[in-house]
């Protein structure tokens, strides 16, 4: 990442990506997940990616999973820029643009974000159950990969 000049563009200005390559982006760099509003003692459920250096991806991802909030351009306090919503229209067209699509670890925590998101929106004692289930899921995938890199180290 130090190499990528802070002005960076990416050099497809105009081509639109493909759905496969966003299905492979997103499970790469998305996260769907149920947050905490502590100020209304809610969860809802939410969609974020995160981009360091090319603003043009996310303008891109913004547009094909038609997110109407805005992105928040971190470039100018060097931090990185987001593109995020918890808008229920916004989250239902996600759910369904990736229905079918995701193969590993992503897929489980997908599926787990849909249902909860038809099934269990407001149910917040069933939703802090799924919350934790997706949290385990991500932490054990983290340590068998940290296992498997110390036994090739």
């Amino acid at each position: 990442m130090a190499n990528i000049p802070l002005d960076y563009k990416s050099p497809y200005l105009h081509v639109q990506p493909s759905k496969s390559w966003l299905v492979g982006f997103i499970e790469a760099e998305g996260s769907f997940h149920i947050i905490e509003r502590r100020s209304r003692n809610t969860l809802e459920h939410g969609f974020n990616v995160t981009q360091k250096r090319d603003m043009l991806v996310l303008e891109h991802i913004r547009t094909m999973l038609k997110i109407s909030d805005n992105i928040y351009d971190g470039s100018s306090s060097n931090t990185k820029s987001i593109i995020a919503t918890r808008r229920y229209d916004n989250l239902i067209f996600i759910s369904k643009y990736f229905n079918n699509t995701m193969v590993g670890v992503k897929h489980d925590e997908f599926c787990l974000w849909r249902d909860s998101l038809y099934y269990d929106r407001g149910n917040h004692n069933k939703l802090r159950a799924i919350r934790q289930i997706m949290r385990d899921m991500r932490n054990k995938h983290k340590r068998i990969f940290d296992s498997e890199i110390d036994i090739i180290l």
